[in-house]
């Protein structure tokens, strides 16, 4: 079955709202939509993440800026368990980096991201259009895993964007700078 053309006309979308709540959005066609904010009061799982950019890049093909951005103030400390491991990886965002139109790209959410130089890498190759980048860079909790699983990035990390992505105006990042080799000129 086909679905329906919704919002013939609509080009931007902005809500306040669960990532559930615009999951159901986005499952309706939104063709011409191109800018997409969506704010959340709520510590979100990475798999409702997933799911919400997976709708939308099957229901807007035509987007170009993607921001999913956590109220820091609004959100219940309580209701997160500083124990639990769920942070953000590349498996999660992976369903719009095949979007090569993609200009902006910004999430936060509660921990740092959870990715690794490959997966810059990957990202920045994706999108070599992308404006301005934001990949969770100033998380509630610094900690996303054990530091013997996954290490932190340092300033090689911005290497990949230097390389790919000529038009960068603005990137955030989490960054260990500690942890970074030298830079190579």
């Amino acid at each position: 079955e086909k679905k329906s053309d919704y919002y013939v006309s609509l080009t931007t979308l902005r809500l306040f709202c669960s990532y559930q709540t615009a999951t159901n959005f986005f499952r309706n066609q939104l063709s011409v939509l191109s800018d997409i904010e969506i704010f959340t009061l709520h510590h979100e799982q990475p798999s409702v993440i997933q799911s919400l950019l997976t709708d939308v890049s099957k229901a807007c093909p035509r987007v170009k800026a993607i921001s999913l951005l956590l109220k820091k103030l609004e959100v219940k400390m309580s209701d997160i368990d500083p124990s639990v491991t769920d942070a953000l990886t590349i498996h999660h965002i992976r369903p719009v980096l095949s979007n090569p139109n993609i200009t902006t790209f910004r999430i936060h959410h509660v921990r740092p991201m959870n990715v690794l130089q490959a997966d810059i890498e990957e990202i920045a190759r994706s999108w070599p259009n992308i404006l301005h980048i934001s990949l969770c860079p100033d998380p509630l909790y610094k900690q996303s895993a054990p530091t013997n699983l996954r290490p932190a990035l340092g300033f090689e990390s911005l290497l990949p964007f230097a390389h790919h992505c000529p038009s960068l105006q603005t990137i955030g990042l989490f960054l260990d700078a500690t942890s970074s080799t030298s830079i190579p000129p």
